[in-house]
């Protein structure tokens, strides 16, 4: 049976009551929120760090944070089976295809009641990403930070072939496939390439905007991915691995980080893994225009709180955590996710230790960045796709071929889909 507004109201100023008259330290222990995660071992690092500074100064409430290794296929499985098993964690880090899943099938709990109850400021924070984690009007989840799509630049490769840096007038068929066709030298172990991308189709919708490409249609209920100029993105992609031969077909984060490879395109994500491993100078830039301009991604992952939550009031306080000022300090600090949602603490972000000298790079990306919004389906839709790339990858098919094989499987997914 539905609840009106009022009584949903009413029920959290009841929980948070009880929860002032009994508290956990009157009671002689502190409640365990348990916080699953998915990430890279730099990720880790940062998310650490804000469970940590939480669990210094809250003595009601103590985080635990669950590492589920591997892939985010993975992490939802596990998240999946513990909640039908009755073990749910609590608060679980969502990307924007798995928190439309979630939100969809009734898993999360709206965040909405919280923020309007503690009076938590929604203007402090950059607006245009909160869309991506709301759902029915409310909002269901807060971003760890704004990821946006960069290059990273072998400055030591370009300065060894007399080579000037790229700006943002690059376009991916002249600048940029000139400059990748000189970095691209030698054989073996000794060999350079010139640029490197991943497979991956996420990391791929805003190469096919930049050429004027669409994904679905505006209302989710087709795959647009035949129309030309999204094929001719795909191919442009294609032709540099397999054509050109000046982007290696594996192994691109190594051989960046071993020195071998001129442009790295990827996100703001893995400023992190540079800092820490690369034995160059490096820098940031821009992605590559296409016909249709430049064009960027804003997108991420987000704190959510689950309906099978045992301890939602507890929960709740260490996602408000993340979402203050204190916690947003340690996100800039730490380089978590991406650009931080908070707008005061962004100079502390750009002066964090491992930022890059042209770090103001990430905020331009976010003024031409359009939110990644994803259907509900697009989990399945996404490991359509990635199968589908990795043939593409292995240069078993043409982007036309692609589009042939691979649109009618979307379209089957999209039809079937929840509105």
């Amino acid at each position: 049976m539905s609840q009106s507004p009022g009584f949903a109201g009413r029920r959290l100023v009841l929980g948070a009551l009880a929860w002032a008259l009994l508290s956990p330290t009157a009671l002689g222990a502190p409640v365990v929120v348990r916080y699953a995660v998915v990430g890279s071992t730099q990720e880790l690092a940062g998310y650490q760090a804000i469970v940590d500074r939480f669990n210094q100064i809250q003595r009601d409430v103590r985080v635990e944070l669950e590492i589920n290794s591997g892939s985010w296929t993975g992490h939802r499985e596990k998240v999946l089976t513990e909640i039908l098993g009755g073990s749910a964690p609590d608060v679980v880090r969502l990307d924007e295809a798995l928190f439309q899943e979630f939100a969809h099938t009734g898993l999360l709990t709206s965040l909405q009641p919280y923020i309007k109850r503690d009076g938590v400021r929604l203007d402090a924070f950059f607006p245009r990403p909160l869309p991506l984690y709301q759902y029915k009007g409310e909002l269901y989840g807060f971003p760890l930070g704004i990821k946006v799509h960069n290059t990273f630049l072998n400055q030591d490769l370009f300065d060894r072939f007399g080579l000037a840096y790229p700006d943002k007038s690059w376009q991916w068929q002249r600048e940029f496939t000139d400059v990748a066709k000189k970095l691209t030298q030698g054989t073996g172990s000794s060999q350079t390439w010139g640029l490197g991308f991943s497979w991956t189709f996420k990391y791929l919708v805003d190469t096919i905007w930049s050429f004027g490409g669409e994904v679905f249609n505006s209302d989710f209920t087709q795959s647009t991915l035949n129309h030309p100029a999204t094929v001719e993105a795909i191919q442009t992609l294609l032709d540099l691995q397999h054509g050109l031969r000046v982007a290696p077909p594996t192994g691109v984060t190594e051989r960046f980080l071993e020195g071998r490879l001129g442009i790295w395109v990827i996100g703001i994500w893995e400023t992190p893994r540079v800092a820490q491993e690369a034995k160059f100078r490096w820098d940031i830039g821009h992605k590559p225009a296409g016909p249709a301009g430049l064009v960027g991604i804003l997108r991420g992952s987000a704190y959510t709180l689950l309906n099978a939550s045992r301890n939602k009031e507890a929960a709740w306080q260490f996602i408000k955590f993340a979402m203050s000022e204190e916690g947003q300090k340690v996100a800039a600090d730490n380089l978590v996710e991406g650009v931080p949602m908070m707008r005061s603490v962004v100079r502390r972000f750009l002066e964090a230790p491992g930022q890059p000298k042209n770090a103001t790079v990430f905020l331009e990306a976010m003024e031409y960045g359009r939110p990644y919004v994803v259907p509900a389906s697009m989990t399945r839709i996404e490991q359509i796709l990635n199968q589908g790339l990795r043939e593409l990858q292995n240069g078993q098919l043409s982007a036309r071929q692609f589009a042939e094989r691979y649109v009618p499987a979307v379209n089957a997914v999209l039809q079937g889909a929840p509105r």
